[in-house]
């Protein structure tokens, strides 16, 4: 959104704030630009980012298992590298998990209902 968004006067804040300013000052450096201003510029710039991502993502980003699949064995998953050995953890576990605790209702709560609870004495 960057890269086509500075090929417009509304395409980013920056944009419009120099504007602006140029509005603004008794002796501008320049007119104040108009709506595709820019576009001569931005451009081919952002053609060429958006080939330089188009070549580079698939090298930089990571390869996922299909949503809902187990991970690939002697790869851990996200969660378990967060938190570490011992702790994996897939989308499934915890949907089971979660559909599990919708059943039990405030059972499992334990203790903040009625009363103060301080303790006697």
């Amino acid at each position: 959104s960057m890269l086509g968004g500075m090929c417009t006067l509304i395409g980013t804040s920056t944009n419009l704030v120099l504007n602006a300013q140029i509005k603004i000052d008794p002796s501008p450096p320049c007119k104040p630009v108009h709506l595709f201003a820019m576009t001569p510029a931005a451009l081919p710039t952002a053609l060429a980012g958006l080939a330089l991502l188009a070549l580079l993502a698939p090298a930089v980003l990571a390869r996922r298992a299909p949503l809902g699949s187990k991970p690939e064995a002697g790869r851990a998953s996200a969660t378990s590298a967060a938190l570490g050995k011992g702790y994996d953890v897939s989308l499934n576990d915890a949907a089971q998990a979660a559909a599990q605790g919708l059943g039990k209702g405030s059972e499992a709560g334990g203790g903040g209902g009625e009363g103060g609870g301080g303790g006697g004495g």
